[in-house]
């Protein structure tokens, strides 16, 4: 997941890879005190756990949304090659049954990315 704060100099954004989910976890690792770089004015810097938060991470999103189109896609091949002699009422049902999963997969994931943000963001380590 990656974290922000701003630079205490320039007010530039300042990022961190870190693969904790929540404040305690990551001040475990750390320290409560995370030593960075601005990018922007070379400022080096340290910053308290509970000024850092989490956005969404792009690279989730793009993993869900190949879930849902490599899925998808699979789901159609399945219709119309390897289930095209059945034609009753209940295999259309099975079939857009199959092809909920796929969507049903990416709403997992992106469930779960939203949910590690807003509980890293909720949750501080000193108050």
């Amino acid at each position: 997941m990656l974290i922000y704060t701003t630079c205490s100099k320039c007010n530039a954004a300042i990022r961190h890879r870190t693969y904790s989910n929540t404040r305690v976890e990551l001040a475990m690792k750390e320290g409560e005190q995370i030593h960075a770089k601005c990018t922007a004015c070379n400022h080096h810097g340290n910053y308290a756990v509970d000024e850092w938060r989490a956005r969404s991470s792009k690279m989730a999103a793009i993993v869900s949304l190949l879930v849902l189109i490599v899925g998808t896609g699979a789901m159609i091949y399945v219709l119309f090659f390897w289930l095209n002699d059945v034609s009753t009422s209940v295999s259309v049902f099975a079939v857009s049954g199959l092809l909920v999963a796929p969507a049903a997969a990416y709403g997992i994931l992106q469930k779960q990315e939203n949910d590690r943000v807003s509980h890293f963001n909720r949750h501080h380590l000193k108050r």
